[in-house]
């Protein structure tokens, strides 16, 4: 349990699913150390029964995946595809990096690779502080939809020609140890439930870093 207080015999939104709607459920049973119990509480580990046959979209194949959580249903909600994060090595290194490159995210419940669009700073260069008023953030959000069309279309680089692929090419952004560098993603799969503020790690072959999210576009809704 994350925040809050989970109970038995309450409805909560379960979700998001293919289509990054939640789903109203009922949690029939709680147990903490194979112990039954009413409620659970922050920062405990528990299992959840809950009943699924009350809505048809649960019965597919499928339709329960990782990544999935459980919420109130007061706190309405959203999934997201598109977010920003702020990034930096955790082994001392410099690295170079391009839209070509998708690493794996891991942040809280979710694991899952993620296409680059652009640093932060291909919009908010000259112009402050955009997040502090609501209109800055309805442009930043013109902007990101706009880099999301432009990826829609790019097609995959191993079926372009060189003539194409440097036509494409984008500039490289550098992620060091000493800096935060500020860098708008988009997940490659599926619509996740993000929260501003979580941590996430990037850890592969090419570039090992942490970073927390600073923004969540909702820009299906």
């Amino acid at each position: 349990v994350n925040k809050g207080t989970i109970k038995a015999k309450q409805n909560y939104c379960l979700g998001p699913d293919p289509n990054g709607k939640f789903h109203e459920v009922e949690v029939n049973q709680i147990q903490c150390m194979r112990v039954k119990v009413r409620n659970a509480f922050a920062g405990q580990l528990c299992t959840v029964s809950i009943n699924l046959k009350s809505n048809p979209i649960w019965q597919k194949e499928g339709a329960i995946r990782r990544g999935m959580v459980l919420v109130e249903k007061e706190t309405d909600p959203k999934a997201s595809t598109v977010f920003e994060a702020e990034l930096w090595t955790i082994d001392r290194t410099t690295k170079q990096m391009n839209q070509f490159y998708q690493p794996l995210i891991h942040t809280q419940h979710i694991r899952q690779a993620v296409h680059i669009l652009c640093p932060s700073s291909a919009f908010s260069q000259g112009k402050g502080k955009y997040e502090e008023t609501k209109a800055g953030q309805e442009e930043l959000e013109t902007f990101v939809k706009e880099k999301v069309k432009k990826l829609e279309r790019i097609p995959h680089r191993k079926s372009m020609s060189g003539k194409e692929l440097n036509e494409t090419e984008p500039q490289l952004i550098e992620i060091t140890h000493n800096r935060r560098t500020k860098i708008i993603f988009k997940f490659m799969y599926s619509s996740e439930y993000l929260v501003k503020g979580n941590f996430l790690i990037i850890n592969d072959n090419f570039m090992k870093a942490y970073g927390v999210i600073t923004n969540v576009f909702y820009l299906d809704n």
